[in-house]
């Protein structure tokens, strides 16, 4: 039955005019419709601004803590015991900001790599599949000489039938 219905796809898919195939375009003829790639558009689009978010969280953390650590400094050359306190107290909460951001920025950039793995995959996918399409439409050319143009167009126009009627 798989096969069946895999053959009438690749008699569609053959039988149309050949094109100048992007990569795109190929993405959505391998079986990625137009919503899949939306879906991976906005998920690329949403890692990004979610990674550009936090690198500015990182960079001014990184900066409170540069500033952190120069009261430091003066507190220490003035030797105010109850400032250097406040100061630790701060640079150990601004340590623990600055790690929490890490830790998101690295499930971010996770998540951009699996995208990317599915993408690959469904691209690796295409390719395989480009082969085999330029194989079967030089078969069905074959065909086609050997039947005729008129017993061709029946042969179509029944396998057509058929996969509108599901029977």
């Amino acid at each position: 039955m798989i096969l069946t219905i895999v053959f009438y796809v690749v008699i569609f898919i053959c039988d149309s005019p050949k094109q100048k195939l992007t990569p795109l375009n190929r993405l959505i003829q391998s079986g990625t419709n137009s919503n899949s790639l939306n879906m991976y558009t906005s998920r690329l689009n949403d890692f990004k601004h979610n990674n550009s978010k936090l690198g500015c969280l990182l960079k001014n953390k990184l900066s409170l803590q540069e500033d952190i650590k120069k009261l430091m400094w003066d507190n220490i050359e003035d030797w105010d015991k109850c400032k250097i306190s406040e100061n630790w107290v701060e640079l150990d909460e601004s340590t623990e900001n600055v790690s929490k951001i890490i830790e998101q920025h690295k499930k971010s950039t996770n998540d951009i790599l699996v995208l990317l793995e599915e993408v690959i995959k469904k691209l690796e996918n295409m390719e395989a599949l480009s082969v085999y399409r330029d194989f079967i439409s030089e078969f069905f050319e074959a065909v086609k000489a050997r039947l005729g143009t008129d017993v061709w167009a029946k042969v179509k126009a029944a396998i057509n039938r058929k996969l509108r009627t599901n029977k």
